[in-house]
């Protein structure tokens, strides 16, 4: 909590006609410098606070607003969330979205993509430190079925191959021959 600072203990500074603009915006960092070193936080507030492990930002791809209770409604349901799910509205399509459990969270995010009313959503995983809006919100990830490859091209390295012309790949699945699952 923060402690306000009593009226006498807030510098003033005179103000006159005659002080140029450089000589006010001083005088006010200094006000506002000298406010600062005497502000103490007492005691931690109360949460809660969300936790980073727990916590996904994403942005809905859709010209419509939509409320953050439908939303949430509908993405509970689709995601399967058997915990609690809380969604915060950022605006501009961004959402905040809390998990109760790791494990959920972690899923959600392997499963990708996802889709809302056919418009794409754009996960990312909170650390954090950051602003929300300062989160990047521009790559998702896409499974990739590659059909109609020669039977001695069903390999690893060429699904790899294939996926890296499309993408950064993330993973590739399946046996050393045989049908492989590339994930750009």
């Amino acid at each position: 909590m923060m402690v306000p600072l009593p009226p006498e203990h807030i510098p003033v500074y005179p103000s006159s006609e005659a002080q140029n603009p450089e000589e006010i915006e001083r005088n006010m960092a200094k006000s506002v410098s000298e406010i600062g070193k005497r502000l103490a936080i007492t005691e931690i507030e109360e949460g809660p606070f969300p936790n980073p492990r727990n916590t996904i930002i994403g942005r809905l791809e859709m010209k419509k607003t939509i409320g953050a209770r439908e939303f949430g409604v509908a993405m509970k349901r689709i995601w399967k969330v058997a915990d609690d799910l809380t969604i915060s509205n950022m605006g501009e399509g961004l959402f905040i979205f809390e998990f109760g459990d790791e494990l959920e969270c972690n899923r959600v995010l392997i499963k990708q993509p996802w889709n809302f009313s056919d418009s794409l959503i754009i996960l990312a995983k909170i650390e954090g430190f950051e602003k929300p809006n300062d989160i990047s919100l521009n790559v998702v990830p896409f499974w990739i079925y590659i059909y109609g490859l020669l039977f001695n091209l069903m390999l690893k390295t060429m699904g790899v191959a294939i996926g890296n012309q499309l993408g950064k790949v993330l993973d590739c699945e399946g046996p050393p021959q045989g049908v492989i699952w590339v994930s750009a």
